[in-house]
């Protein structure tokens, strides 16, 4: 069967950096919430998840950002940003500006 759907989600993931490539990846993502429009409700289970492998498969090989090199800023945090992590909700970067 075919059908056209239309949705959207919410994904929670760790957040980890990749100082090498200056790239933020999104890790152990699960999807929080998930509304599609259009799928007949027998196929939603199936269809959630193959949307949630998909979108695991994705953030852990495509960056959510990239720190560009297109300012003096950029370039500072890309060459001294070393780590990130979240405590509380709250992101934390570990910088070596020396």
């Amino acid at each position: 069967p075919s059908w056209q759907a239309t949705g959207n989600t919410e994904f929670k993931g760790q957040l980890t950096y990749e100082p090498d490539t200056a790239s933020f990846f999104l890790k152990n993502v699960l999807m929080k919430q998930v509304l599609i429009e259009g799928v007949p409700e027998t196929y939603l289970p199936g269809v959630k998840l193959a949307a949630q492998l998909a979108a695991r498969k994705m953030f852990a090989t495509h960056p959510v950002y990239v720190i560009k090199d297109d300012s003096m800023k950029a370039r500072f945090a890309k060459a001294s940003l070393k780590s990130v992590s979240t405590k509380d909700g709250k992101l934390i970067l570990f910088m070596d500006i020396f």
